[in-house]
């Protein structure tokens, strides 16, 4: 992977720090500059989960993707950058407040001074900043309030 190359791709002009600021200001350009787009399942096209097939959709062509093809893809842009990042398998509260199957979804377990942080760049405008893991927390940003259900 060309790290610089994602880096342009997301707009990032910063310096890389292993800081919440930093985490904070990738996912937001992620957020941004990545859209959420799951065309390649509605079409029935292969999906290839490899790291080289992702980088190649999303930085290369410039497309998006759905959780896994983007979580996992900025997972590995964290790991490259020096961050304690893994993906980890996560489930869904839905509207019919049930949670969807386990493995239907795909996010970032992120641990950074000692704080564990959820980072999901996967699940459209879901959250634009990682929030911190701790149950039961009412956590605020800018799109919404969000809890964490251990």
């Amino acid at each position: 992977m060309d790290v610089q190359a994602y880096l342009n791709r997301i707009g990032f002009t910063g310096a890389v720090t292993l800081s919440t600021d930093t985490l904070i200001d990738l996912a937001r350009l992620h957020m941004y500059h990545v859209p959420f787009e799951n065309l390649d399942i509605h079409y029935q096209q292969r999906i290839d989960l490899k790291m080289a097939s992702l980088y190649q959709k999303i930085v290369v062509r410039k497309r998006g993707g759905f959780c896994y093809e983007l979580n996992g893809l900025f997972c590995e842009l964290l790991v490259q950058l020096g961050f304690n990042a893994h993906m980890v398998s996560a489930r869904v509260f839905t509207k019919a407040k049930k949670y969807s199957p386990e493995f239907d979804h795909m996010a970032i377990w992120l641990v950074l001074n000692d704080i564990s942080y959820l980072v999901d760049v996967g699940f459209g405008d879901f959250i634009i900043e990682p929030l911190q893991i701790i149950p039961a927390l009412i956590q605020s940003n800018s799109s919404g309030e969000f809890v964490i259900d251990a």
